[in-house]
Parts: structure tokens; sequence; C-alpha cells
């Protein structure tokens, strides 16, 4: 008999959640256990934020963006517990809940870790990076060939500049990133092989390779998001598009739960 899921995602769905969307989670069986069972160990979220979070973006991306990371993982799980213990939602399914939790806790809450790294990190327009028409890793390397002064959808070329081995085969992997074809997304070590190619093709560019790695991770983020969550591109955008407006979670939960 299927167990049915409590109104809420429980923390450890949310951490596995954005463990693989970010490419990090690996197999790591206790982050199952966690996202299976609930909080059964209070330990576990900051132990395995730690390991699976901000330690492979420490080291992969850079202490900065790994900082950040951490801060906004923080602040919403204070959110969602301080939600849990205030306001019950007996009376509806999980599909009822989160699809209100989406629209007035964490797509505000994913909107404004945009804002907030961009205003804290040089990078693509924002409002072109999230429009629904667009592919975030195209725009993320839009961004670049405009930073290294290259004529638009080159790069790969650039990169990659014979068509044999190797090169034809990251060429062809890099072309089906931007175009979207077959859902493919670079994983962290193709991330952090593209910016080490452009630090050592273009020693002089005025990007940060840091930051380079961490919209190229981000826009892998959103397109695992939206595969899960459709409209998700157009919900955010829509949200910076009205300046974020403020909500009264608590109201909108209360009144859907009567």
């Amino acid at each position: 008999m299927k167990v049915s899921l409590p109104p809420y995602p429980m923390l450890g769905e949310c951490y596995r959640e954005l463990a693989v969307a970010l490419g990090t989670k690996n197999s790591n069986r206790e982050l199952d256990r966690w996202a299976r069972e609930g909080d059964f160990d209070w330990s576990l979220e900051a132990r395995l934020k730690n390991e699976l979070i901000v330690e492979p973006l420490a080291q992969k991306v850079g202490m900065e963006f790994a900082a950040f990371v951490s801060e906004v993982c923080d602040w919403t799980c204070q959110r969602h517990l301080a939600l849990i213990s205030h306001i019950a939602l007996d009376s509806m399914t999980r599909g009822e809940a989160l699809s209100l939790l989406l629209e007035h806790h964490l797509l505000p809450g994913l909107t404004a870790f945009l804002i907030n790294l961009r205003k804290g990190i040089d990078g693509p327009d924002l409002n072109t990076f999230i429009h629904p028409d667009q592919n975030p890793l195209d725009v993320v390397f839009c961004w670049l060939e405009n930073c290294l002064d290259i004529e638009s959808s080159t790069i790969a070329k650039h990169f990659y500049p014979t068509s044999l081995g190797n090169d034809k085969n990251g060429r062809e992997a890099l072309n089906r990133w931007r175009d979207g074809s077959k859902d493919q997304c670079p994983d962290l070590a193709s991330i952090c092989a593209i910016a080490d190619l452009t630090a050592k093709k273009y020693p002089d560019c005025n990007v940060e390779i840091e930051h380079l790695k961490a919209w190229l991770l981000v826009a892998r983020m959103i397109i695992k998001f939206e595969k899960k969550h459709p409209d998700l591109q157009a919900r955010v955008f829509q949200n910076i598009a009205n300046g974020v407006p403020s909500r009264d979670i608590g109201y909108e939960l209360s009144i859907a739960n009567i």
C-alpha cells in the first residue's frame, strides 16, 4: 500500500532536488533515506548541506558562490520550517500544497536568489537569462562570446578548432547544450572544463572564471527544475517583471487550507 506524502515537502526532499539539479548528489544513500523517511536525524541538515552542496561548490566553483548558496539554503530552510510549524495543511494533498508553495514560497525565493546573485557577480542580463523562450545555457555562452569579443554562436569553434577526436566531441557536446537537444546539460566537471578552457585560451579576458562557472551551473539548475516544473522560467520571469511582489504566505496557505 502506497503511503500518502505529507503536504509539505520534507527538508531531505528539498536538498535532494537541489543536489540533483546542481549535479552534486552522486549516489549518497543517506540523502535518499533522509528524503524518503523525513527528519529522523536533525544533525543531517548541516552535515549533508556541507557535504553535498557547500564543499563541492567551494572546490569546483569557488568560495564566494558556495557561501552565497549556503546562506540561501539556510534562509529557505528557516522559512520552510516556520511554515510547517505554524500552518497546518492537513486538508490538502501534496499536489495541492506543492502548487501553492511553489507560487508563494519557492518561486519567489528562487527569484530573489537570481536577483541577488546578479547583483553580487557579473553575468548575463537576468531578464534574458530567465526568459521562457530562452535556453539559459545558451544565454550564458552568448554573454561569454560578447565578453571575449568573438562572433555570436562561434565559441565552440574557438574552443575546439578541429573536427577530429576530442575537438569533435567537445564541439558537439557544447552545441547540444546550447540548443537544448535531447535535454542535455553539462555536469559539474564539464562546466569546470569549459571554464578552464576559457582561462587557457583567453588569459587576458575580463570574465571572472568563478563567475562563469557559477552562471553555467545556475543555468543547469534552472533547466533541471524546469523539466520537473514546467513554466517555472515563465513564472520566475513574471516575478522579476512585477518587481517580486510581496506575498503574505501564511495568509495564502491558511485560506487555501480551509
